[in-house]
């Protein structure tokens, strides 16, 4: 026999026991207690203290894990994870205007052969525009501005210095190439200041 008041306390540890084995691991088949109260009837001999006892632990297991007999899970996380700002990428450095004639000449040999001299000089022009859009930091001007005011950027030849000639070739100026398309679509581009070839693609075409 435990000494004064060790007996209830033990006691009623393992009531609480049983009423949190009852609650988590209900038998499917024992009738459920739908007021939330364990009948002190149901233990026998233990008197009304350890039933109320009885009662409170079971009221708050209830409360603690929900009415529905199961465990509640844990709602999911309404802090959203912190991104740190992602950083700018630099814009590009300028090229040169000659770095930019060399990606301009590798562009066009990377381009299939034109078939006609119109479709050569409108490559010749396309590309152009697309090498400075892309590399030069310029804006391009429309009209582009007279020749005795360049912008530093390049382009293509203008309507006035484009001759077309009878047997469907084409000939054209800008400020550093004379350039020579032949009716076949080949393209001969001529340093005006050295009078050295900086580019020749044949023809695709007749």
């Amino acid at each position: 026999m435990l000494p004064g008041g060790w007996g209830h306390s033990v006691t009623g540890l393992l009531l609480a026991r049983a009423a949190m084995k009852e609650y988590l691991f209900p038998d499917p088949n024992a009738p459920r207690q739908e007021s939330g109260a364990i009948p002190i009837a149901a233990f026998p001999g233990w008197g009304k203290a350890l039933g109320r006892f009885a009662t409170a632990a079971w009221t708050y297991l209830r409360n603690r894990l929900g009415s529905s007999g199961t465990r509640t899970a844990c709602p999911p996380s309404t802090s959203s994870t912190t991104q740190a700002p992602q950083q700018l990428l630099p814009a590009p450095t300028p090229l040169t205007r000659g770095q930019r004639l060399t990606e301009y000449f590798n562009r066009l040999r990377g381009q299939p052969a034109s078939r006609t001299a119109d479709e050569a000089l409108g490559r010749v022009s396309q590309t152009l525009h697309e090498v400075e859009d892309a590399l030069s930091g310029i804006p391009r001007q429309n009209p582009p501005p007279p020749p005795n005011m360049p912008d530093g950027r390049m382009y293509p030849p203008l309507a006035d210095r484009i001759t077309r000639h009878a047997d469907g070739s084409i000939t054209a100026q800008t400020r550093g190439h004379d350039i020579s398309i032949g009716r076949d679509g080949s393209i001969t581009m001529t340093n005006r200041q050295t009078g050295q070839v900086d580019f020749h693609q044949p023809g695709a075409g007749n």
